[in-house]
């Protein structure tokens, strides 16, 4: 692929296309150019997954938090919120 394909095909990426460049014909000058490219492609999706699996994990502890308060409110127990950093004494009104 001439370079000039090249930067073509990458001023039309959209942003978060993180595919890795063709090799395969470039010049042997560019080559080590084009694996650093793609070595950075490869990493940015990686911090991407990583992220998402993140935040996934923040929201089913955060959901599991509000369940276990709503069971204590139930229960008239005292409810520590972490997350909130204060305690809420709930009352029961049996």
């Amino acid at each position: 692929m001439p370079l000039s394909d090249m930067a073509r095909a990458l001023s039309q990426r959209s942003a978060d296309e993180l595919t890795p460049l063709p090799s395969a014909g470039i010049p042997k000058e560019i080559a080590p150019a084009i694996e650093a490219i793609n070595d950075l492609f490869g990493r940015q999706a990686k911090a991407e997954l990583e992220a998402e699996a993140k935040a996934a994990a923040q929201e089913e502890m955060r959901r599991r938090a509000e369940a276990e308060s709503v069971i204590a409110h139930v229960r008239g127990e005292t409810v520590r919120n972490d997350d909130l950093g204060h305690s809420e004494s709930k009352s029961s009104s049996r």
